[in-house]
């Protein structure tokens, strides 16, 4: 069993907490020692406490023409966890 440790990024809106990550912003050098290579997803669990900023994430092959070789786009997936009852996802 591999005990991860969460990486907290605080934001203007609340914070994310990165749980699983290989990613250059997030990398957890004991996750990626596990398992000995690059791992295409990144968990994390977000806290938002105010509404969350714009984000806008591309597909791989305009990452690519944006950031250069070996950068990847973002498919996001959202699991809510909790949410008052006025809450809204766009």
């Amino acid at each position: 069993m591999l005990k991860l440790n969460p990486i907290q990024c605080d934001k203007i809106w609340g914070y994310e907490r990165w749980i699983a990550s290989t990613h250059p912003d997030g990398c957890q050098k004991d996750f990626l020692n596990a398992i000995g290579k690059e791992y295409p997803l990144i968990v994390k669990v977000i806290q938002a406490n105010e509404t969350l900023s714009v984000q806008v994430h591309p597909d791989d092959e305009t990452a690519k023409k944006l950031e250069g070789e070996g950068v990847r786009g973002k498919t996001e997936c959202w699991y809510v966890l909790d949410a008052e009852p006025d809450a809204k996802l766009a």
